[in-house]
């Protein structure tokens, strides 16, 4: 059994992310730039948390956002869902490297 599933990081707003192509094989690997697509909080919870809670894993959501009102909002609008979604904790992304220099955690 699982312990605990960590989703990928979400923001308040939906993000597109980068345009196609976003992975690329290299001589030494594969680099990737999919550009934080996310699907914004509230398709979280109407739409992705419904279907995760079939699993009776409990869940870690890494939130992000580009000031702290938008971690403080996240955090909240997740604390209010917490116990009826299986929310077991929050995964706060500040140091993304994918975010450009002078914004939040770089």
């Amino acid at each position: 059994k699982l312990g605990a599933m960590v989703l990928k990081g979400i923001y308040l707003k939906p993000k597109m992310g980068n345009p196609p192509p976003r992975i690329i094989e290299t001589s030494s690997g594969m680099l990737n730039s999919i550009g934080l697509q996310n699907v914004g909080v509230e398709m979280l919870i109407k739409e992705k948390l419904p279907y995760l809670q079939k699993f009776n894993t409990p869940v870690i959501i890494n939130i992000s956002g580009d000031t702290i009102e938008e971690y403080v909002e996240l955090a909240r609008r997740l604390g209010e869902v917490s116990e009826e979604m299986g929310i077991a904790g929050l995964e706060v992304n500040i140091s993304c490297p994918n975010v450009k220099k002078g914004e939040i955690g770089t």
